[in-house]
Formats: structure tokens, sequence, C-alpha cells
């Protein structure tokens, strides 16, 4: 049995663009950062590279003033520094790609500096089912898996691919589901719920049924 260390976050005074009203963050995340890995080992390798080819310029003393030399430095330089522009780039197209969870829908946000800025929305009473899929030696070892957001329309299902955490994720999308199905029914019969600072007060009729029974014995008697 899996067992989950997660610190439970207060994420309700969190708001984004398009947040609806007495809509709710409940949770949201990020891919797990294992997806940088493969960018990051292809910068490295190329960065080494390029360094490498700087060194043995500059180890050639006698081709430094030749027009050879200065082009290929250029040229060295110039993809140096286009590399270092484009990690960045990924790093923050990283951070801006989330993944939303409300008391009302999961949301799914593909987001880019310059190019891409996608909206994928599910509604939770259309959730017909989820599935977790986590196979593979570095998935299980370094917990991160995608979930299968399958709804009840004929619309192609919600794929969140390489969350980290996957099973802590699939309880908060049920239990979010389950939250607001019981919500929707209590509209439905009429039961509107107390305000969140009057709930754990106790109801006056509670107060009334308890000056009765601790009245007096005579009282009781007649």
């Amino acid at each position: 049995m899996e067992i989950l260390l997660i610190e439970e976050l207060d994420n309700t005074d969190r708001h984004f663009q398009g947040q609806q009203k007495n809509e709710e963050v409940k949770n949201f995340t990020r891919k797990h950062p294992v997806v940088l890995l493969p960018f990051i080992g292809v910068c490295l390798v190329l960065s080494v590279s390029l360094i490498l080819v700087l060194i043995s310029l500059f180890s050639a003393g006698e081709a430094r003033g030749s027009l050879l030399f200065k082009s290929i430095f250029l040229i060295a330089a110039i993809f140096l520094i286009l590399l270092t522009h484009f990690f960045f780039i990924r790093l923050l197209n990283y951070y801006f790609e989330i993944v939303i969870l409300t008391n009302y829908r999961v949301i799914n946000m593909k987001k880019t500096i310059f190019i891409c800025n996608d909206k994928e929305i599910v509604d939770l009473h259309e959730i017909q089912d989820i599935k977790k899929h986590q196979a593979g030696v570095w998935p299980n070892l370094l917990n991160y898996g995608d979930l299968l957001v399958t709804v009840s329309t004929t619309s192609a299902s919600m794929i969140l691919r390489d969350l980290p955490h996957p099973e802590y994720y699939f309880n908060q999308i049920n239990h979010a589901k389950r939250g607001y199905i019981l919500e929707r029914g209590k509209e439905k019969r009429g039961v509107k719920p107390l305000p969140r600072q009057y709930q754990a007060l106790p109801s006056p009729t509670h107060h009334s049924r308890s000056d009765s029974e601790v009245s007096s014995p005579q009282t009781r008697t007649k």
C-alpha cells in the first residue's frame, strides 16, 4: 500500500483567469520534473561540445587572426547564446503548464511564452471514470504517471500526463466529484448549506431541548 506524505494546503485563496463565481481551487500541480531531464541532457551535451570547440580554437594561436577562426568562433558563440535562450524558455514553459482541480471542474492548461495557449476543461459531473497508468521502472521509482479522465459525452477523454504522485491526484479528483454530486443533490432538494463560519454552531432547537431536559424533576412530574 502506498503511503503519501503530502502536506494538505489551503488553496481557497488562489485564483486564476476564467474562474467562475463560487469556484474554489482544491488543488493544482505541474508535470513531474523528470520531463525536463531529456532536454537538460541535450543542452549539457551541446554546451560542453561548443565549449570544447571554443577552447580548441583558442589553443590554435597561429590561426586566431584568420577569417575561418573568426567565423567558427562567431557561429559557436551565437549557437551557445541561442541554446541558453531556449533552455530558459523551456523552463518557463514547464511552469506555465498546470493542472487545476476546483470544486466544479478539472482544468488542463497548456501554455507557452510565444506559441501555445490551450485550455482543456472537464466538468466534474461529466466524469464517468478515472484510470491511473503508472507502468515501468522509472515511473514507479520516481512516483509519476498518467491519469485518464473519461467523460460521459462523446468527446475525447482528458489525459493528464506525467503527474507527480498520481495516486494522490487520482483520489483528489474522485473526492471532488463525490463532493460535487452531494452539493448538487442538496440544491435539488432545496437544502441550502450554511456558511462556513456558522456550520460548527449548534442549532437553537438543540438549546431549547437542553433547557427542557435540565428542568427540575417537579416540572417533569407535572
